[in-house]
Parts: structure tokens; sequence; C-alpha cells
């Protein structure tokens, strides 16, 4: 008896789909029929985890359906896709209103500094969503100079060469996108000023991925670098906590499973809802965060299991409590 390859009920339109996913683009290839189809599917997909020739063992006793034209939603488990949106889990439709969020969750610890993330994560994440870079170049490349007053200005590009996200306006497409940005003195802190060019190019770069994502009111690393120097300046007490930190806050308590509440009250300030937080407060917290998740801190005490509805019980918090001063 044949041994199933579990494609019975996939239709070769959808099998099509996931190797192109896979980067195969050859048209000959893509054009046959089901039985190589799954073949050259399962070979792709196993070449990278199968040790060196035991990919080909695979490929033997197969069974194939005759009918072509199986829906892979039948396949699917619609409960656990409910339970799993619940969650949070579930991607939301590109460019959403939950959309920012999902796409900050998929960084790594490293990848963040103080919330933001970093270029390097920013390049990875988006190959990840969006699909494979084909090139990175700088279109532009103004040198400090006299005339300049010591200010270097980068322009670079991005190309993605096949945008593989479903529901994106520009899917099975390219996409370019460019950014600019500087570095001076006034706007470089002092130890990474010495490469003004490259750390131009370096902001420019991840402004181009912040754009291809969608991220909104998110800023990267890079940029938030730019801002330290200026930082006492534009501070003041009654600057509010940002809408990119309150998703960082929420990503790393639940990585850490620690309740959102009991962590931004386990210091001298108490908050009857955390958008009382100050941007400098939440900064602290952040790193604090941080340094909890690489083990480098310990975890406050007194501070209870994550809790997937607090927002809501935050949002009712803060309008109990201002609805009884007005």
């Amino acid at each position: 008896m044949m041994t199933k390859h579990g494609y019975e009920d996939v239709s070769v339109k959808d099998i099509r789909k996931e190797l192109m996913s896979l980067g195969v683009k050859d048209e000959d290839l893509l054009s046959q029929r089901k039985k190589p189809l799954v073949e050259l599917l399962t070979k792709t997909k196993n070449k990278y985890v199968l040790p060196p020739d035991e990919d080909d063992d695979i490929l033997y006793n197969i069974e194939f359906s005759d009918d072509e034209d199986g829906n892979i939603l039948d396949a699917v488990d619609t409960e656990s896709l409910k339970e799993e949106e619940s969650k949070g889990l579930v991607r939301p439709a590109f460019n959403s209103e939950k959309w920012s969020e999902w796409v900050v969750s998929q960084f790594a610890d490293e990848e963040l500094e103080n919330g933001a993330p970093t270029c390097d994560g920013l390049r990875r994440v988006t190959e990840n969503v969006l699909g494979p870079i084909e090139k990175v170049e700088i279109i532009k490349n103004d040198t400090p100079n006299v005339n300049n007053k010591g200010n270097a200005t980068v322009v670079v590009g991005v190309t993605i060469s096949r945008v593989l996200l479903e529901g994106h306006p520009r899917h099975g497409s390219y996409i370019y996108v460019e950014d600019l940005a500087d570095a001076n003195k006034l706007n470089t802190p002092e130890e990474i000023f010495k490469h003004p060019s490259a750390t131009a190019g370096t902001r420019a770069e991840s402004r181009v991925y912040r754009k291809m994502l969608r991220l909104r009111k998110v800023l990267t690393a890079e940029e938030l670098a730019s801002n330290e120097s200026t930082l006492e300046e534009e501070w003041s007490p009654s600057t509010p906590i940002t809408e990119q930190q309150i998703t960082v806050i929420d990503m790393l308590c639940k990585r850490t499973n620690m309740n959102i509440s009991d962590f931004i009250n386990c210091g001298d300030s108490k908050y009857v809802c955390v958008e009382q937080v100050s941007e400098q407060s939440a900064q602290k917290m952040l790193q604090y965060l941080n340094r909890i998740q690489r083990k480098d801190a310990e975890r406050p005490d007194d501070v209870g299991e994550y809790d997937e509805n607090w927002k809501v019980k935050n949002d009712d918090t803060r309008e109990e409590n201002f609805s009884k001063r007005v």
C-alpha cells in the first residue's frame, strides 16, 4: 500500500503558489501536473533538513489522487485558527489596524533597542514578511565637508524582487523604495560619529524598511539615536508614553509572562493606567525589560502572570477614573 503524501486535497494551483513562495520561478517546472509538482515541493521543502543523499528516498511510494481540484481549506482546522486569532497569533491583514503591532512582535529580543527595531532586525523581518531583498544600493552620498558644515547625507534604495505576502497591493510584483537620512554632530552620538556616511546610510536603510513594512508611529533604533543629543531639551514631564512604547512593553511582558499593570507599578511611582506613564519612564521600563530577557536582571517580586485581556481592563479603569473627575 502506498504512503499518502499529504497533498491529496490540495489543488495544483495552491501547490504552485507554495513552490513560488519557496523561490521556484522556472515556468517549465511550474507548468507540470500534480505528481511531479508534489515531488518537487517535497524535495524543495526537505532539502534543508534532511541529511545528504536522503532527500531522494522520500519521493518513492507516494499515492496520488486523481482529483486535482481539491480545496486546501478543507484541511484547515478552523477552530484552531479561531483560537490562534483570539490570542493574536494570526497575521492580520496588511496595513490594517493591528498590522504594526503584529510586525513589531516579529522582532527578536536582540533586534530591539529600548523598544525600537534595529536595521538588522528590520532587514530580516522585511524578507520574512514581504519577500527576498534583491538589492540595497546607495543612490546618493554627500560626504561631510566645509560647505555642508560637516553633514553627511545618504539616499538608500531597496528592491524586493517579488512580494510573497498575499493581500499586499504589490503581491507577485517587485517593490522599490528609497529614503534619505543625515548624520552630523548635532544628531549623532559622539561614539558613532567617526563614520558619518555609514551612520547616515544605516539610518536611511532603516527608514526604507519602516516604509515597506508600513510601520505606523514606530521609530527605528537608528532614528532614536539621532534624537539622543536633543532629548533633554525636547522632553518635558508632560510628555506621555508613546503607542510604540506601549506595544513593545506589551510584547516584552508577554514574552516574560509578566502582568503589565503589576510591572509598571512595581517602582516608586503608581499608575492607574498605562497611559499615565511618561515617555521617559517608559524608556527606563523598556531597558529593564530587556535586561530581564537577557537574564541580566531579576524579575520583580509580586508581579503576576501576563493577562491577555489587560487592554480591556486598562481602558475600563482609565475611563472609570477619568469620568469621575469630569
